[in-house]
């Protein structure tokens, strides 16, 4: 059996939207809605949620040894998630306790569900898979986009502006609330600042949103609120 860590990084101190990670969200705190479906799902031998805040780390992780308060020069806006799974995994290894695999979870992602987790499971169980992220179907051609510039729009991909949306090739983007690496994998592209290839888990149109302003928040509200995210055909 394959072991597996999760982390949940839930820094205090999100500045767009106050104590983001723990929001009241229909009656408890929007943390624990992914919580619930990855303790659900059995996958994972330990789950970790990671914190610059001891009261957090004390509610959230139940045992003592997993209660480790995160540093807070680990605790920035500009500091990388893969540094913080670093640290969360060392702690575990000085510990003795090993794993196959790390995997990492927003704690804002209120509307994944086991599906989510069945479908990564089953991409990280093939042997060219060492790695994945959850990603979005983007909702307009990449090559119709445009910027602004002097208050006119100028696009980016002059040639194929004019091109049926159906002709231009498929794009997706990375919405990242859920993604897995296989360990001797991450800690090889760490140790030798290599980027990661990850391999895809396609989320459906509702599923991929993130929550990092208020109009987020209450899209995500919204949707949760009817089971939007529910009534969709499944991705292929």
């Amino acid at each position: 059996m394959k072991r597996r860590l999760l982390v949940v990084p839930a820094r205090k101190g999100s500045k767009r939207i106050k104590n983001k990670n723990f929001l009241n969200f229909y009656g408890k705190p929007i943390i624990e809605y992914g919580l619930n479906v990855a303790l659900k799902s059995r996958l994972f031998n330990t789950i970790h949620v990671s914190s610059n805040d001891p009261k957090i780390s004390v509610k959230y992780n139940l045992e003592k040894k997993n209660s480790f308060v995160r540093p807070q020069n680990l605790s920035t806006d500009k500091t990388p998630l893969t540094r913080v799974l670093k640290y969360v995994l060392s702690n575990y290894e000085k510990l003795g306790e090993k794993y196959d695999e790390i995997w990492m979870m927003l704690p804002c992602s209120p509307l994944i569900d086991k599906e989510i987790f069945v479908k990564a499971n089953n991409l990280m169980m093939k042997k060219n898979c060492n790695a994945f992220t959850t990603v979005g179907k983007s909702r307009v051609p990449f090559y119709w986009y445009y910027r602004i510039k002097n208050n006119k729009l100028t696009p980016f991909f002059k040639n194929h502006t004019n091109k049926p949306s159906q002709s231009l090739p498929k794009t997706y983007f990375e919405v990242g609330i859920l993604a897995g690496w296989k360990i001797k994998y991450f800690k090889k592209c760490l140790r030798y600042n290599k980027s990661f290839d990850f391999m895809p888990v396609i989320l459906n149109f509702f599923q991929s949103f993130d929550v990092d302003t208020y109009d987020d928040l209450n899209i995500i509200k919204t949707m949760y609120k009817h089971r939007l995210y529910k009534n969709v055909k499944k991705n292929k």
